[in-house]
Parts: structure tokens; C-alpha cells; sequence
């Protein structure tokens, strides 16, 4: 590997493409293994970024799950101690698994003491976040812990940041308005569903398909497979673009379809048969989502004139809504003592009060084939380079990771875990209809954590 940092992708789906994409591309880094339990996805996946089009998985480069990978690197590394002539292990690991799985990896591997950067969320509940910090901060030797965050790393947002606490365009920050969009595609209950839909539970089986907005055909085929579109059709059938290629559109809507089509009976289908599929042909009225599509979140800050910076008092609204034109497009504005400022994602404007002067700043785009994938505005790419670079600095460079924490990742795994506990705070607040105060919430969570920990 010429002396490249080398790593391991868990999951080889949209978010370890998403992170293999530019780190393939990094002169001094590679992806050098691949744990994906689909074996067409991990074929995919390791012809195109590890061993090539007509080479073959080296030892130690193809598992089929983190388990079997946990298991090999543990022998080795044994062999290894033993003086034994092994293949290389890696650097570092990113997590990109299916959310519940994180807490079961992460406690897994942290005896391993590597650098890992694991998919948000961190994991699905607090009590499991902690459990995740507790385990990674007994490690003697500190290494480098990144949390999928992608949006603090796109060049917008990282300009935003910059205007706002190093220029300090606005002078403080008072008050922030933050819109959320996430496009009219998901969140429904039954007691919508059109009445000409009658008791039709699949999109193929169903006479208003053609009427409704949300058909898997319109959304799947119509939108997308007709036009060559193939984006996000190989969550639905992972060889579709290979059959597209080889054997025509005909028979990659064939696969399509009899994908589609699949459904379950309530009340017959077991339960675990339901929960470990997604099920793309189900009509989205007689699915099981109840999640929000409509939620504001205020978050209010005190004023602080203790600290040597005084800070003076913030609010801030966060809303997240469906049934949108845009799909997350985020903009906002920020309301601030010598100015105002708004972005979209794409464009950031503020307004100087003394100057009385606008100034327009346009983002750069994302390259085209991470405009494809929805790479964040470039976030995917800004989180796996600052995520390599922290790694280079501490493996090839010796700077402590502490060090390398602070100056390329920017928060530390603690502070990665409080920004979870704020939005389970959130949703404790929406779901018991409180106003939650942070000082109090947060030391009776760590001091729940720490009861229950001792008695296990």
C-alpha cells in the first residue's frame, strides 16, 4: 500500500460509498477491506475501491460481516505478537451500518483501541451513547473518534462558521431560525389514505396508483428507472444497474418489480419478519412510520457574564417539516448585535447594521458524481478528510490524539455524545409536552448511566 493509511468499511451501502468515494481518491490513504453481509454489494464495493475490476480480495480484504472481520483481526493481531509473518491489519474503521447496529459494533471493537468514524446517530438511545463513550474513554492510548456529522464539514457550513466566530460578520449571535425541509416523501397514517385506494396495501395491487402521489412506480420507475436515473434503485434491487447494462430496461423492471411487489399481512407475518426488511412496494398509508412530519424545537440560552468572553442570551428554533418543494435544501437566518445573515445551502447573505452594506457569498458546488449520491454539499467528503488527516497526523506524524481531535475533527466523542442527549431531550420534551432544563436533565441522565452501569 506504499505506505498508505489503510481502512475498513462496515456496511457497504450509500454511507460507506459515500465515505470510500473520496478517501479512494486521497493520495495517501486507502480503502482496504470491506464487512457487507449482501454479497453483490460487497462484490460492487470492493471492485470498485479495493481490489479492482479483475483482481481478487487479498487476505484480510473481504468479509461478510464485522463479526467475522472482529474475529480475524483478533487472531492476527495474536499471530502477530507471536512473531508470526501476518497480512496487514487497518488504521482506522468507518461504521456504516443500519443505526441499531452501532452500539454492538462500537462495544465490540473498542477493545480493538482504533480510530473509527461511525455513521450518525451514534446510537439509538442515551443510555447506549454513554455506553459507547464509557467504552472508547477506557482505552489507555487515545485515538481518533468521529461521529458522521457530516453537515459541520461542508464547505458551506464551514464558511458559515467562520463568518460567525472568527469574522464575526454579525458581531454575537442572538437569535437563529433554522428550516429543516425534507421533501414530501415520507410520514403518513392510515386515517389519510384516499378512499379510492379501498383496502389495496401494495402500490402494484392498488387502483389509485396511478392517482397518488406516493406510488412506488411513479417514485421508483416512472421517476427514475424510465429516465436512466438509477440513483437509490440499488437500495431497492442492489444489481439493478448491472442488469440495466447486460440484459436491458425490460428486465431491470422485472427486477424492479418483483421487488415491488413484495408484501406482508399483519397479524400473519411475524413480526421480526416485518422489522429486518425495508418493503419499497408497501403503501406508505399502511406502514408502520410514526415518525414526526412537522417539529419545532426552541432552545433557549442564558446570558453568561461569568466566562472571560461574555455571552450574551440566544434563542434558537430548529424546525424540521415534510410536504415541502425542497428536499433538505437547509436555510436560515441568524440574527446577530451588528448584522443579519441567511443562507440556503448554497448562498450566504448578510447585512452589516453600521455599514448599512449587503454582502452575497456564493458555495461552490459539490463534484458531480457527489451531487448524485446527496453527498451533503460536500459534507461526506469534508468529514472523511478531516477524519484521514486527524489519523495521518496521529499514525504518521506523532501528534497526540488529543491534538489531532481538536485540530481536524473539531469535537472531541464526549462533546459528539452531549449533542445527542440534546435532541433526546428534545424528543422527551415533545413526547411529555415539558419544557426540559439542561443543567438538571443532564445530571440526572450521567448519574442514571453511572447507577446502572455499576449494577451490571
Amino acid at each position: 500500500m506504499d505506505g498508505k493509511l489503510r481502512f475498513l468499511v462496515i456496511g457497504a451501502g450509500q454511507r460507506g460509498v459515500s465515505y470510500a468515494n473520496p478517501v479512494s481518491q486521497m493520495p495517501k490513504a486507502a480503502i482496504y477491506a470491506v464487512a457487507e453481509p449482501v454479497n453483490f454489494r460487497r462484490q460492487h464495493f470492493g471492485k470498485t475501491y479495493i481490489w479492482g475490476q479483475d483482481g481478487k480480495p487479498a487476505a484480510g480484504q473481504e468479509f461478510s460481516d464485522w463479526k467475522q472481520w472482529l474475529a480475524w483481526e483478533i487472531e492476527r493481531r495474536e499471530l502477530e505478537g507471536a512473531g508470526k509473518t501476518v497480512p496487514p491489519g487497518v488504521d482506522g474503521v468507518f461504521v456504516c451500518t443500519l443505526d441499531a447496529m452501532h452500539v454492538e459494533i462500537m462495544l465490540a471493537i473498542a477493545p480493538l483501541n482504533i480510530h473509527v468514524l461511525c455513521e450518525k446517530p451514534l446510537a439509538t438511545s442515551l443510555a447506549d451513547c454513554m455506553s459507547i463513550l464509557g467504552a472508547f474513554s477506557r482505552n489507555p492510548q487515545k485515538k481518533i473518534f468521529s461521529v458522521g456529522h457530516v453537515l459541520r464539514y461542508s464547505p458551506h457550513n464551514q464558511l458559515l462558521r467562520k463568518l460567525l466566530l472568527t469574522d464575526r460578520v454579525i458581531g454575537d449571535i442572538l437569535s437563529v431560525e433554522h428550516t429543516e425541509p425534507t421533501g414530501a416523501l415520507n410520514q403518513f397514517k392510515r386515517s389519510r389514505k384516499p378512499k379510492q385506494a379501498s383496502e389495496a396495501t401494495n402500490c402494484l395491487a392498488c387502483p389509485y396508483e396511478r392517482q397518488c402521489q406516493y406510488s412506488a412506480v411513479k417514485i421508483y420507475d416512472d421517476a427514475r428507472l424510465a429516465v436512466g436515473h438509477t440513483h437509490w434503485l440499488n437500495h431497492v434491487v442492489h444489481d439493478i444497474e448491472d442488469t440495466l447494462h447486460l440484459s436491458g430496461v425490460d428486465a431491470a423492471r422485472r427486477s424492479l418489480y418483483a421487488n415491488l411487489e413484495q408484501d406482508y399481512i399483519k397479524g400473519v407475518t411475524p413480526d421480526e419478519e416485518i422489522a429486518k426488511r425495508p418493503w419499497y412496494g408497501r403503501c406508505v398509508y399502511e406502514s408502520d412510520n410514526d415518525v414526526c412530519d412537522d417539529q419545532v424545537v426552541t432552545i433557549k440560552w442564558d446570558e453568561d457574564n461569568q466566562s472571560p468572553l461574555y455571552r450574551p442570551g440566544k434563542l434558537a428554533t430548529l424546525h424540521m417539516v415534510a410536504n415541502t418543494e425542497k428536499e433538505c435544501e437547509r436555510r436560515g437566518i441568524i440574527y446577530g448585535s451588528h448584522g443579519e445573515l441567511s443562507y440556503n445551502g448554497k448562498t450566504i447573505r448578510y447585512f452589516d447594521f453600521v455599514q448599512r452594506q449587503e454582502t452575497v457569498i456564493e458555495t461552490p458546488d459539490a463534484p458531480e458524481f457527489e451531487q448524485k449520491i446527496k453527498s451533503h454539499g460536500g459534507g461526506d467528503r469534508g468529514l472523511a478528510t478531516a477524519f484521514v488527516s486527524a489519523v495521518r497526523a496521529v499514525e504518521r506524524k506523532g501528534v497526540e490524539a488529543e491534538e489531532a481531535q481538536g485540530e481536524f475533527v473539531g469535537c472531541t466523542l464526549e462533546d459528539a455524545v452531549r449533542a445527542h442527549a440534546v435532541v433526546f431531550a428534545a424528543e422527551e420534551a415533545r413526547r411529555d409536552k415539558k419544557v426540559v432544563h439542561w443543567n438538571t436533565w443532564w445530571e440526572a441522565k450521567t448519574l442514571q448511566y453511572e447507577i446502572e452501569s455499576q449494577a451490571v
